[in-house]
């Protein structure tokens, strides 16, 4: 069943009827045990909200179910958090998919492994730092033409 934990605030109304609060959750308790709900327990509390629970729902639709019935009478609103114990999170963090990033970087490497024979067998006997200079020698060439022609 999963399992949740809702966070009151009491809202005007509630506030004006605070000394039924205690009765009003237990009526809320035992109604909501009929429908197949658990409450773990029910806490006031100090602070930013007043009143919290842990409840162990039949289902989400059941838990949705619940939470309007409370919001309908209006004495309080709520926060409701999902809740997972350790063995969910284990199979929840089993089911992850990797990132597949790390995949896409592999690809392009190999792909650099399959050209550098084809480079090889284009530069044989030919040094490859050789190549270079010439071109950059080539390029430069030209720009001398015209100087020399300049003077």
């Amino acid at each position: 069943m999963p399992t949740y934990v809702v966070l009151y605030r009491f809202t005007d109304q509630g506030r004006q009827k605070i000394k039924a609060t205690v009765a009003r959750a237990e009526r809320i308790r035992r109604e909501n045990e009929a429908r197949g709900f658990r409450v773990v327990g029910s806490w006031w509390t100090q602070g930013q909200y007043d009143l919290v629970s842990v409840v162990e729902a039949p289902s989400e639709e059941a838990m949705l179910q619940g939470l309007f019935n409370i919001a309908e009478v209006g004495n309080v609103t709520s926060e409701t958090l999902r809740a997972y114990t350790q063995a969910e999170m284990r199979r929840a963090l089993r089911g992850a998919a990797r990132k597949p990033a790390r995949r896409r970087r592999a690809a392009p490497r190999r792909a650099a492994a399959r050209r550098a024979p084809a480079r090889r067998a284009a530069t044989r006997g030919a040094p490859a730092r050789r190549a270079a200079p010439r071109r950059a020698a080539a390029r430069r060439a030209p720009a001398r033409r015209r100087r020399a022609a300049r003077r």
